[in-house]
């Protein structure tokens, strides 16, 4: 048969073999009941009762003669007491340890506050002049002759009407010149004090108007004798916050109610911030590992250039209780140009009163900086004067921590006269730099990118500086006292130098990173005025167009830091669409120490920077007696291949600062 005759056979018969296989199970269920007894032989209703009568019978029957005779055990009452009075053996029951009752602690333990990193960093590449010592006082362009008078530019007058009351901007422009008559007596002032003067050397030819100066401080002779000479400084300043009141809090959190607290201990006192870079300029920054991050600074380098290198420090623009000595690095003694950029952080406010500009504090008692390697700090080279004192006393602005302060006192430690911070400010400012120097390869190169990240080491309240201030072993947690136990072994083994061996610093956590920033371009261009060519209108469609065969033109400062002269060299320039931001000629340079105008005859400058397109110079007809036109703006390729757009409005000031507009009376 085939598969299909077989199919069909199951399919058609398989009624019949169901049926077949029932008949055939119950033929087999009738043959095995006919084999079996029939239970009514052996179990009849009448026997069954008559067998439990007899039972129920014999139980309510006496058995107690057949139970006594065998229950009378022997009991010798004398060998059962003596085993009573019998001492147990109890040497499988000894525990090796003795329990000693103690009393209940319920004290709270001292727990290790939870570090908060620094935030919000901000980057920015800078290149100006600064003021560094010397011991002979020259420098190259002091050297050059006075530049010639300028040639004075008639202006048609034009008669306005008469007001019968002031404007609010000729009201505010009073309020201007006022207030920066008195910064100049403050800067005086305080030049002064130094016993120096605040334009330096007299001189009978052209100075820079002092109002152009938005530098932080005219520099003078130092305390060592030493005089201010210009330096370029090229480098890349960055500024970030630290959550001092979420701190703060946490040190409350941790310490506060807990065994042994001391308010001018258990505080956050900052004592160091590091600075780490990596090159993103081939790579990403998800790329970077350990071995790509290069020191470059901590609180004891920053504190050392303002002390050893810097002709003083610039007024400080942030109030005093927002910085920190050991976060906020001194404003480098910028000249001629706006330092503001560099310096604050937008969640930092600005100070609202006048302070003493950084050129009257004298920094020479700064004690001397060493290198700091993390874990073998030395507290003493920064805090300790020979003979004891204080090195910061003189500069009590700097908003410093009252514990702070008392450390740094001869290392005195005399915590008793401190007092804790009740209201701390949401931030403390973090400041700091990284100066290229063309002789040494680990500073910033042109060219390159870098990333930046910071962290800050704070003392350890629970292993402070001072054996003295070291809390009770007894109210540390479990966890704390593993940690500090190491500690003070390490600490014992100097018993001859008190600081000496004692780790008491702890580090937050490192900073997010920054965004990529590179060093600046040398060569700055600020926009002048523009002249608009004739144009003639041309009819396309119903539309009116105006139409010039020539381009528009510009005036344009193209500038340039010189390393050698250590100064800007701005020279005026006629540009128009396709120039070459390059030039050569007589320049009018500020000497940045004295403000004189100096010239240097066969001036070069030298840039790639291209103008791509000029706009602006049409007339702009408000009103019939004012001659207004559309502000100038630029679109040009920079040296380093990037478009740049720049205008008259944003560049007006410094145009006319490096043109001299104001002594050409344009």
């Amino acid at each position: 048969m085939d598969a299909d005759k077989i199919k069909n056979f199951f399919i058609f018969h398989i009624e019949k073999m169901v049926v077949v296989v029932v008949i055939g199970l119950s033929g087999f269920l009738v043959y095995s009941g006919l084999g079996k007894p029939l239970i009514l032989e052996k179990n009849q209703p009448e026997k069954l009762t008559e067998e439990a009568k007899q039972v129920r019978a014999s139980i309510d029957d006496d058995h107690n003669q057949m139970v006594l005779e065998n229950r009378e055990p022997p009991f010798d009452i004398l060998a059962r007491t003596n085993r009573s009075t019998t001492a147990v053996d109890e040497s499988p029951y000894k525990w090796p340890y003795i329990w000693e009752p103690k009393n209940i602690d319920g004290s709270v333990r001292r727990q290790d506050p939870v570090f908060v990193a620094p935030r919000d960093l901000y980057v920015k590449g800078v290149i100006g002049t600064i003021a560094v010592r010397s011991n002979s006082g020259d420098y190259s362009i002091k050297n050059l002759e006075a530049a010639d008078a300028v040639e004075v530019v008639e202006k048609k007058v034009v008669k306005k009407k008469k007001k019968r009351r002031a404007s609010m901007e000729d009201m505010y422009g009073e309020m201007e010149m006022g207030m920066g008559m008195d910064m100049g007596m403050e800067d005086m002032y305080n030049q002064e004090m130094m016993g120096g003067s605040m334009a330096g050397p007299t001189t009978a030819g052209r100075t820079l108007d002092p109002k152009f100066d938005f530098g932080g401080l005219r520099p003078t002779a130092t305390a060592k004798g030493q005089k201010p000479v210009p330096e370029v400084a090229w480098f890349i300043a960055g500024t970030a916050v630290m959550p001092h009141k979420e701190m703060f809090e946490a040190f409350e959190f941790a310490l506060k109610d807990a065994d042994g607290y001391l308010p001018t201990r258990d505080i956050p006192l900052y004592y160091n911030l590091e600075l780490q870079r990596a090159d993103v300029t081939d790579r990403g920054v998800d790329t970077l590992q350990d071995a790509d991050w290069v020191n470059r600074g901590n609180r004891e380098i920053f504190t050392y250039l303002a002390k050893d290198y810097w002709a003083g420090v610039s007024k400080e623009l942030v109030p005093g209780e927002y910085r920190d000595p050991a976060l906020t690095s001194y404003i480098p003694p910028f000249l001629l140009d706006d330092y503001s950029t560099f310096t604050l952080h937008p969640l930092v406010p600005l100070t609202v009163k006048k302070e003493t500009t950084g050129a009257a504090e004298d920094l020479s008692n700064l004690p001397e900086a060493q290198a700091v390697i993390p874990g073998e700090e030395r507290p003493e080279a920064v805090f300790a004067l020979p003979g004891g004192g204080n090195p910061y006393q003189s500069m009590p602005e700097y908003g410093m921590d009252p514990m702070l302060q008392q450390m740094m006192q001869g290392m005195s430690m005399n915590y008793g006269m401190g007092m804790s911070n009740q209201k701390p400010v949401e931030y403390k400012l973090i400041r700091f730099y990284d100066f290229f120097n063309g002789r040494d390869k680990t500073t910033p190169r042109p060219g390159r990118k870098y990333v930046y990240r910071i962290r800050v080491g704070l003392i350890d309240p629970n292993f402070p500086v001072s054996p003295v201030m070291q809390p009770r072993s007894s109210t540390l947690s479990k966890e704390v006292y593993d940690r500090v136990a190491d500690l003070l072994i390490t600490a014992d083994k100097q018993r001859g130098d008190r600081l000496k061996g004692r780790l008491f610093q702890r580090w937050t956590d490192w900073s997010q990173l920054s965004e990529a920033v590179s060093l600046p371009n040398p060569s700055e261009f600020f926009v002048g005025p523009v002249k608009a060519p004739a144009a003639k209108p041309i009819k396309i469609g119903n539309r009116d167009i105006p139409y010039s065969r020539d381009d528009a033109t510009a005036k344009l400062v193209t500038s340039q830091f010189d390393l050698s002269l250590k100064a800007r060299i701005p020279l005026v320039m006629d540009i128009t669409d396709g120039t070459v931001l390059s030039a050569k000629g007589t320049a009018d340079l500020v000497d940045p120490i004295t403000l004189e105008i100096k010239k240097l005859p066969d001036a070069e400058i030298k840039s790639q920077a291209t103008v791509v397109d000029l706009e602006g110079g049409q007339p702009l007809e408000i009103t019939a007696e004012e001659n207004m036109t559309v502000p100038a703006m630029i679109l040009l390729f920079d040296d380093s291949g990037e478009l740049i757009v720049s205008d008259e409005v944003s560049d007006q000031e410094f145009y006319r600062v490096y043109s001299y507009a104001e002594e050409k009376g344009e």
